[in-house]
């Protein structure tokens, strides 16, 4: 599932463009990872969604999506775009404002994006727990 096409389209952009939900439930289901970006323009999945021109369908995806999805929602693409930029909805770019996410259930680590308009998003990074090593 990490293949992609000539274009370097990953499974579940190919469904995401398509607007196959059942084709992109199925592909999470099994596995595939939803945050590869596109090999031409560095877009994730969630980028696409966002250039989507069925709005209702667009959020629908980015809905099943976002579980999955958190890293995306801070991804620049190679032209310094969040997903979030190229959303025209408001209800898509509510869906696509970056919000406190978990990096790892076993420690309570969380990455925030401060500001998100400035080129690059400013991350800070918190723990309430210092990080254990295993040897």
């Amino acid at each position: 599932m990490k293949e992609a096409t000539d274009h370097g389209r990953t499974a579940i952009i190919l469904g995401c463009l398509s607007g196959h939900k059942k084709v992109v439930e199925r592909l999470l289901l099994a596995g595939a990872n939803a945050n590869l970006p596109c090999q031409m323009h560095g877009n994730t999945a969630l980028h696409y969604l966002a250039q989507m021109n069925d709005q209702d369908m667009a959020n629908e995806l980015v809905e099943l999506l976002l579980p999955f999805t958190q890293p995306s929602l801070i991804a620049l693409n190679f032209e310094g775009h969040l997903p979030l930029d190229l959303a025209q909805d408001s209800t898509l770019k509510a869906l696509l404002t970056p919000k406190e996410f978990s990096l790892d259930n076993s420690i309570s680590s969380s990455m925030q994006c401060s500001s998100i308009r400035e080129g690059h998003p400013a991350l800070t990074m918190t723990s309430k727990e210092p990080r254990r090593h295993v040897p």
